[in-house]
């Protein structure tokens, strides 16, 4: 982890190690440098590095405010770390020693703090400087001044400290924001995300907008994981899948005999997110008569079971969710008075088609997933489904990718690359794809893909130089699309129909040049036959097989992992000749 590094300017805490400890006692993920000490080894779990100065020296026994001193550490550490953010106290104590070896303080001292701000303003006008104040902003003067409490030094703060005012980058920031999965890169889904950060330990009710797909209930998630109800449970309820009839029921729990069918006791949604987070998915589309419903719960958190004579209190955290919003974000389908008790903080989360860098990294954070999920090795996306993905519209958002990548993934072999054809969003791009020139583009491409894998089947066993003349001059004689709709996307298709020629290439020389007697495969001979080149020696053979097979050209094989990979590559390619096109 590369940690966020923090100078703290402050006459007490900088001569204290003990005062200091005591101070950052609440935040032990910030580790503490001594004072002029880098911390050379940052520990995994540190997120913030706080290097400390006094801003003052001491000559014969008198405490003096020394500017230049200041600015001096300042110089010195921005030389040598990346400097994130000066916390900045506002009185510094100066003067001669007492019996106790503290400085009686003179006049003036007050306003040392702001003399040290402006003298780093100009020296650093790009450096972020946070005071620290005992009293709280009013103390500074005024709401525009950036501060941070004293009493109020904890790894929640200090992280929203920096996430507001630091110079960070985007690896510190998802250190700070204590991501895990969630992919978080695009400006507005940094700003909700953010937002959920910042209110996180409290238990104000959220609002997350967004269409169908987006990663709300991610979000809500993040939101509980994030809390000090973290530990808790985590109630997810779709309210639309709660049959009517069964509302309070489901909600707020019955006792044994209160209806037909009431076997025993059963405690509701409120109750089993007792001390956690009660997640409501669309909840804009619940009838005005059930939101009704919910009000007491709401306003007086307590709710009573079915059959029950007294009430249970119960302490939860609600979150809700909706697609049903207007072009302003308000939302919609929720009665005013059920609004103002779901609505303490709106968030909203843009479709995948406004937050583009938001795409590529889930991808490959949904295929890390399904990798695991379904117990498959060195499987990753191909040149052919990265372009794809960096202009499909994904009408589903995060959720159709989610599918897009997963079924991709199941059907994938080890050690394999992803095409676009595999993703099946092919079709998907910002402007519809409707010429019928494109289609047929595709069907003549695919035709001359089966052509030249039959032809050169043949060829193989015999250890000749593979031809393909015929199929060349196919190629070059093919009528290509001239307007913009036939041509849309196509060099997305050529590279995916390259790719796979590659792989079966590859395949096909592998098998043929394969010893009959001992069953090992001979990697120089298959390069030596496909480039028609005898000379082919030592390690290149190997980083060309493994540059056609989709692999980084320092790849390794194992007969055994070579034998699975050509049967692989030969029966998808059987698979898909025998596919009506």
């Amino acid at each position: 982890m590369i940690a966020a590094h923090v100078l703290l300017v402050d006459d007490q805490w900088g001569a204290s190690p003990e005062l200091l400890r005591v101070a950052f006692a609440r935040a032990p993920s910030a580790l503490i440098a001594a004072d002029g000490a880098l911390a050379d080894c940052e520990p995994r779990d540190s997120t913030v590095v706080v290097h400390t100065f006094t801003g003052q020296s001491i000559r014969d026994r008198v405490v003096i405010n020394d500017v230049n001193a200041t600015l001096g550490r300042v110089r010195l550490l921005a030389s040598q770390v990346p400097l994130s953010l000066v916390l900045l106290d506002m009185r510094f104590d100066s003067g001669a020693l007492n019996a106790q070896s503290r400085p009686k303080g003179l006049r003036g001292d007050d306003r040392f703090g702001a003399e040290i701000f402006r003298a780093i303003l100009a020296a650093h006008e790009d450096l972020p400087i946070v005071f620290l104040s005992t009293y709280g902003q009013a103390d500074l003067g005024g709401e525009a001044v950036a501060y941070l409490s004293k009493a109020d030094i904890t790894d929640h703060a200090l992280g929203v400290c920096l996430l507001r005012h630091g110079r960070i980058t985007l690896q510190q920031r998802r250190a700070l924001l204590r991501l895990q999965s969630e992919v978080v890169v695009a400006p507005n889904t940094t700003a909700a995300y953010q937002a959920a950060f910042e209110i996180a330990p409290l238990t104000l009710p959220v609002m997350i907008t967004g269409e169908t797909g987006t990663g709300k209930e991610v979000l809500a998630r993040y939101i509980h994981r994030s809390s000090t109800r973290g530990e808790g449970p985590f109630v997810a309820v779709n309210v639309n899948a709660v049959p009517r009839e069964l509302f309070e029921a489901m909600f707020f729990g019955h006792m044994r005999g209160s209806f037909t069918g009431a076997n025993e006791d059963r405690p509701g949604y409120f109750e089993q997110a007792d001390g956690g987070t009660l997640f409501l998915d669309e909840v804009g589309d619940l009838p005005a008569d059930l939101q009704v419903k919910l009000l007491r719960a709401l306003e007086t958190k307590t709710i009573k079971r079915l059959g029950a004579r007294a009430d249970i209190s119960v302490d939860v955290r609600l979150v809700s969710a909706t697609n049903r919003f207007d072009a302003k974000g308000e939302v919609q389908g929720l009665r005013e008075d059920v609004k103002f008790r779901l609505c303490g903080l709106a968030l909203h989360l843009d479709p995948l088609r406004d937050r583009r860098s938001d795409v590529l990294p889930l991808a490959h954070e949904l295929l890390s997933q399904a990798a695991l999920e379904y117990g498959k090795q060195g499987i990753s996306l191909g040149p052919s489904a990265l372009e794809v993905l960096e202009h499909a519209s994904l009408p589903g958002n995060a959720r159709e990718l989610r599918h897009s990548i997963f079924s991709s993934v199941a059907r994938a072999g080890n050690h394999s690359l992803i095409s676009a054809s595999m993703l099946g969003l092919g079709n998907e791009f910002g402007a519809s794809t409707s010429g019928s020139e494109q289609s047929a583009f595709v069907r003549q491409e695919s035709a001359l893909l089966d052509s030249h894998v039959e032809a050169n089947s043949a060829t193989m066993p015999g250890h000749s130089a593979a031809r393909f003349d015929e199929w060349l001059g196919m190629g070059r004689m093919a009528a290509l699309p001239t307007g913009a709709d036939g041509l849309l996307g196509l060099k997305v298709q050529l590279d995916e129909l390259v790719d796979h020629l590659n792989r079966q290439l590859a395949a096909l020389a592998l098998r043929a040049t394969r010893n009959a007697v001992t069953s090992e495969y001979a990697v120089t001979a298959a390069a030596q036959l496909l480039f028609n080149d005898p000379l082919l020696k030592g390690n290149v053979p190997s980083r060309k097989l493994a540059a056609m097979l989709g692999f980084t050209q320092d790849k390794k094989f194992a007969d055994a992992e070579l034998d699975t990979l050509v049967s692989e590559v030969l029966d998808a390619a059987n698979e898909n000749k025998s596919a009506p096109h």
